[in-house]
């Protein structure tokens, strides 16, 4: 959810190839995952539709990013390894 009362209408984003765990529609479609478009008649951000030149880097599929979370997710002390990190998958995500 973007704040409303932002002043940043020229801001851009590229947005193409997102995971959305449980909501199949937004993996289909991640425009749907930015609203409101305005507000006060004021339109807040631009959705592009061809990606910006940057340098390259290392990507991931969205499911490999996923799981690459999963595996690595939660506290540890340098060189305890994975020992005591809590089992995250598979559990419904946490809202609040």
């Amino acid at each position: 959810m973007l704040r409303r009362d932002t002043a940043t209408e020229n801001v851009r984003y590229y947005i193409s190839g997102n995971f959305v765990e449980g909501r199949p529609e937004l993996t289909a479609n991640n425009n749907d995952m930015f609203e409101p478009l305005e507000y006060k008649g004021k339109k807040l951000f631009t959705i592009v539709k061809t990606p910006y030149q940057t340098a390259p880097v290392r990507t991931q599929s969205p499911q490999e990013a996923y799981q690459a979370v999963l595996d690595n997710v939660g506290a540890h002390r340098a060189g305890a390894g994975r020992r005591g990190r809590p089992h995250y998958r598979g559990r419904a995500p946490a809202h609040g």
